[in-house]
């Protein structure tokens, strides 16, 4: 079977290769074709992935699990998130940065140098974010420098205030967009505190899709938005979005001061119908780990923090996830060790679940 050909499966390594889910896929997906590919040794196998203009996380992975019983733990991520900086121009009352953070950024050498890092050692895309990413003066250059190696490129924005000549510069440098946006209108506004927040989130979605991008909207749900989901979709896909991803709000950052927005287990289940029916997601409800026990997460194959992704906050600090981020939650500094010696450590994290009854959702040692 051509690469071209084979069978999609979406987030095939959240889990580890012993699971009878990924061999099975195995078996069936993986590409002949390999120019077409990233192609990455590992323990486990040959790990696969689509070289096509796409953002990273609405790929399918491929692998040739020549080894299936060993554990899945990767040699680098396919993905990181660099949070470039922490400025922004709104006030969300949900955000999950802390209001101390907000003012920081990495500079544009630092984040050179991560790249070409992060590159040698395999990994597959970067996705920068914020605060809000196109307020650091150096976001084209930084894509540029990714683009230039071959890594994908994805930004995480709400929307706001960029203009024509930004987005001229770096539509053809950005595989994937991701704007945020959070219920109707009045909805919207009364989340970011702002009152033109919407109609910027709107139109910068439409004038990037008009460019070609791939766009998508990112939606956090909470008591205040969760009946404007169909609304939601439905403006995303008249500007040319090509769907939504649905979050849930956390109590943390800004959020841990409105906690009782936060939409519990028993709401999430109820929601589930009315999300599959409009929107294209590739998440179900999962009934394991003290997450899902105590605010009703929403996973598939596992959660990617620390497995397949990782960040790397605007101080330099490393975590397996945005919402892991108290002190006893770092990995190591980029300022401080290698990026690969930080990842090691990551892997030894892993090691340590491995007889967790959970170890092939979570991505070791979470607490939320």
């Amino acid at each position: 079977m051509e690469a071209s050909e084979a069978k999609p499966v979406s987030w095939i390594f959240d889990a580890p290769c012993k699971n009878d889910r990924l061999k099975k896929a195995s078996a069936e997906t993986a590409p002949k074709n390999a120019e077409n590919f990233f192609i990455r040794q590992e323990e486990f196998g040959v790990l696969y992935y689509s070289k096509s203009k796409t953002p990273v996380f609405e790929e399918s992975y491929f692998v040739d699990a020549h080894n299936p019983g060993s554990q899945f733990i990767l040699s680098a991520p396919i993905i990181a998130i660099l949070e470039i900086t922490g400025r922004c121009q709104l006030n969300c009352i949900h955000c999950y940065r802390p209001p101390e953070k907000k003012g920081k950024s990495l500079d544009l050498e630092t984040i050179k140098r991560l790249i070409h890092e992060l590159h040698s050692m395999g990994v597959v895309g970067v996705q920068f974010i914020g605060g809000e990413p196109f307020m650091h003066p150096d976001l084209p250059e930084m894509l540029r420098e990714a683009k230039k190696l071959g890594m994908k490129t994805e930004v995480i924005t709400n929307g706001f205030g960029i203009t024509t000549s930004k987005i001229d510069e770096c539509s053809d440098l950005i595989d994937g967009l991701y704007v945020s946006l959070d219920g109707k209108r009045e909805i919207h506004n009364r989340i970011r505190q702002n009152p033109k927040s919407f109609d910027f989130a709107v139109d910068t979605l439409k004038r990037f899709s008009d460019k070609g991008v791939y766009t998508k909207v990112i939606m956090t749900l909470n008591k205040l938005n969760y009946n404007d989901i169909e609304e939601v979709y439905s403006v995303s896909l008249h500007v040319g979005a090509r769907g939504v991803l649905l979050k849930r709000m956390l109590p943390i950052g800004n959020g841990k001061n409105i906690d009782n927005l936060c939409l519990r287990k028993g709401v999430m289940e109820d929601l589930e119908p009315r999300m599959r029916k409009i929107v294209d997601i590739r998440t179900a409800l999962d009934t394991t780990g003290r997450c899902v026990d105590r605010f009703g997460a929403y996973t598939l194959f596992g959660c990617p923090g620390g497995r397949t992704q990782i960040v790397v906050d605007c101080d330099g600090n490393v975590f397996k996830c945005l919402y892991m981020k108290n002190p006893t939650d770092v990995l190591g500094n980029i300022f401080v060790s290698p990026f690969k010696d930080i990842w090691a450590k990551n892997n030894e994290t892993l090691i340590r679940c491995n007889n967790c009854a959970f170890s092939d959702r979570c991505g070791g040692l979470c607490l939320l």
